[in-house]
């Protein structure tokens, strides 16, 4: 398809034909999810499934000022790899100017060219 060598590394077809690895789909699609509850858009079952930081504390501080959320308490690699941790540990990681995209479609592209890089 790319007429590349049987040994050659793939990363660079990744980035030439602007494709996902599959495990950074993964993270792709927990921050769509993460995205969609932080705007509402998603069931009404889903609504106490995140924790602001700043909705578990009264003061202001430069984590809740980044719109981040709070990380569930986790014992065990289980936990560490259910969704709300997950997420909200991945939402955290994200950049500030990818989380304040006005629309779904914004935040996909500028996601897409952040996992990309």
């Amino acid at each position: 398809m790319s007429f590349s060598g049987f040994k050659d590394h793939t990363n660079s077809l990744f980035i030439k034909y602007q494709l996902i690895k599959f495990f950074d789909l993964v993270h792709y699609q927990t921050a769509i999810f993460v995205y969609n509850f932080k705007k509402g858009n998603l069931p009404k079952l889903f609504d106490n499934f995140f924790e602001s930081v700043c909705e578990k504390h009264n003061y202001r501080t430069r984590f809740a000022s980044r719109l981040s959320l709070s990380l569930p308490k986790a014992r065990t690699n289980y936990g560490k790899f259910n969704i709300r941790f997950a997420g909200a540990r991945l939402w955290n990681s994200v950049d500030e100017k990818i989380k304040m995209a006005s629309s779904i479609s914004q935040f996909k592209k500028h996601l897409k060219e952040a996992i990309i890089k």
